[in-house]
This record gives structure tokens, C-alpha cells and sequence, in this order.
């Protein structure tokens, strides 16, 4: 399928903002869908997210999974790690934290720091891999520079 001027705009609003505004309009969706459908990665992301916080779609958790897993297994870090964030809360998928921790140690190995901090808890509260605070202290410490100096003073505002 031909992929338009308008259609790349999408996606690189997308990519800016997050995802779709709380207004999005059904041609936006249509849009998003359709370079969804196509592949792309960053429109499968920016889908899963409007799926996941109900952003100009009803909140579906089933479909964010869908879609998150669709970007993860292309490489989106983002969305690597959102998908381990939806194994580790029982979203949308069953509760499993040693998937949790793959789909962390994806995005991790891309330098995601969300993904190295969300490996650190794990890892400091033995889920999906035994505990081991001195692993868990190292992942913190892989994360601290790439979060911001906040991160490194404790005073970082919670992933999710």
C-alpha cells in the first residue's frame, strides 16, 4: 500500500507527542491503523498507547498488547518495555513476570533506561528472576544517567 505524505505526518506526530490527542478524529485513527497494518513500528506503538490510556478509542488493555507486541517483536524499545510493564500488572495478558523481564532485558539491551530501572525492581524483589540487590543497585545505577540528574537525587517522578 502506498504510504502518503500525511500518513508519515501521523506517525511523526505520533512519535513527538506520545500518542493520539484525547480529540483524535476518526481519520487520524484510520490513518494510524492503516500504517499499523502496514508495519510500521512506531504507528503500532503510538496504537497500543491510544489503546492502553483510551485515547480516542475506548481503553482496551487486550488491544494495547496486541499492538505493543506487534512494535516489540520489530525492536520498538518503548514498546519492549510497555509490554513487560502489561505482563508485570496482569494488563491485557495473564500475570507473568519472567516475560515481564524478557521483554526488559529487549528494550534494556537498546539502552531503554525505563526498561533498566523496571529491571532493577525486579531484580531487588526476586519477580521473574531471584532477587539480588546488588544486580538490582547496578541496573539503578546503568539507568541513573540517562534518567536525569532527579533520578540520581531519588526524586524522579514513578515510570507508570
Amino acid at each position: 500500500m502506498k504510504t502518503t505524505i500525511s500518513s508519515i505526518f501521523i506517525v511523526a506526530l505520533v512519535a513527538l507527542f506520545g500518542c493520539a490527542p484525547a480529540n483524535a478524529t476518526n481519520d487520524y485513527f484510520d490513518k494510524l491503523i492503516k500504517l499499523s497494518e502496514q508495519g510500521v513500528a512506531d504507528a503500532q506503538f503510538n496504537l497500543g498507547l491510544m489503546y492502553e490510556k483510551g485515547r480516542g478509542v475506548p481503553e482496551d488493555d487486550t488491544e494495547a498488547v496486541k499492538w505493543f507486541c506487534k512494535a516489540a517483536e520489530q525492536g520498538n524499545p518503548p514498546a519492549q518495555c510497555l509490554l513487560g510493564v502489561m505482563y508485570a500488572d496482569s494488563r491485557g495478558v495473564p500475570e507473568d513476570a519472567a516475560e515481564a523481564v524478557k521483554w526488559y532485558r529487549k528494550a534494556e539491551e537498546q539502552g531503554h533506561a525505563d526498561a533498566q530501572t523496571l529491571l532493577g525492581a525486579m531484580c531487588a524483589e526476586g519477580l521473574g528472576v531471584p532477587e539480588d540487590y546488588a544486580i538490582a543497585y547496578a541496573w539503578f545505577n546503568v539507568a541513573a544517567p540517562r534518567r536525569g540528574s532527579s533520578f540520581q537525587r531519588g526524586k524522579s517522578e514513578p515510570i507508570r
